[in-house]
């Protein structure tokens, strides 16, 4: 179920509470999040009544929508509440941009995915499954002996390693040394090994951390604040990580990164 399938923003929220029925006091929790009583909310499942704009960015907050996301359920909240023609007709118009806004960041940032499940396991088992890989972009002689070095593991950890990726079709061997073939890799959020990659990288950061590098940054803050400047912030990060990603396309491999960014109301 994604957002971006409906037209009505009463049938998403019933279709989100029945797909997580399993989920205690789901609807408290929202309707905390938006801001109003759970009888109101109740009411806008099952009558006339209407979210406001101000509820519907609580539950945007609260969801974790990225901002073309957020501004989507808006609009199908200023749509539900539309009491004109024209102003209906308007709103459609800009849920139909957005959702084509949405398909074309899609495609330009899809990526490969390891199809078999065995094969998600294993590359996801352990960071230097992806550390090795993405290392081999980096143009110069990979020989066993120098990743080992690279990333302090054993030999036989780096052997095996790239057995399985060259299985995996993500790398090949080349007499003394070792290429990349396939590079771009993408693990859905909804994956249940989504979990363990970002745990295998934050216990990588923790390590790095103990280092002080001074090319590294750390930095780790809790914060009380409004609703508001919550969304402004995650906005705020979002469009970080976008323009990162934009230079990153375009820069030539030379050095081996990690970024981990982290903003969740805990």
């Amino acid at each position: 179920m994604q957002l971006f399938d409906f037209i009505e923003y009463k049938i998403f929220l019933k279709e989100t509470i029945k797909n997580q029925q399993s989920v205690r006091g789901l609807k408290g929790q929202l309707a905390l999040a938006a801001g109003c009583k759970v009888s109101y909310l109740s009411q806008v499942l099952s009558s006339h009544v209407h979210l406001t704009p101000e509820h519907a960015l609580g539950l945007a907050v609260f969801w974790q929508f990225d901002e073309i996301q957020t501004k989507y359920f808006l609009n199908l909240v200023h749509l539900g509440r539309a009491g004109s023609l024209n102003l209906k007709k308007y709103h459609q118009q800009e849920l139909k941009k957005l959702k084509e806004k949405f398909q074309n960041l899609s495609k330009k940032f899809k990526k490969d995915h390891i199809n078999d499940h065995a094969g998600q396991v294993q590359y996801y088992s352990h960071w230097a499954y992806a550390a090795i890989h993405l290392y081999l972009t980096i143009p110069q002689l990979h020989s066993i002996d120098e990743i080992a070095n690279k990333f302090q593991l054993p030999l036989n950890q780096v052997s095996t390693v790239l057995r399985n990726l060259e299985e995996m079709g993500y790398v090949k061997n080349e007499g003394k040394k070792w290429e990349v073939t396939k590079s771009n890799i993408h693990l859905p959020d909804s994956s249940p090994l989504h979990a363990i990659n970002l745990l295998n990288w934050r216990n990588k950061a923790v390590q790095s951390a103990q280092l002080k590098s001074p090319t590294s940054i750390h930095y780790t803050a809790i914060h009380s604040l409004s609703k508001n400047d919550l969304q402004k912030i995650r906005e705020m990060l979002v469009e970080i990580i976008e323009k990162s990603r934009k230079v990153v396309s375009k820069s030539p491999e030379e050095e081996l990164t990690c970024v981990n960014i982290d903003f969740f109301i805990p």
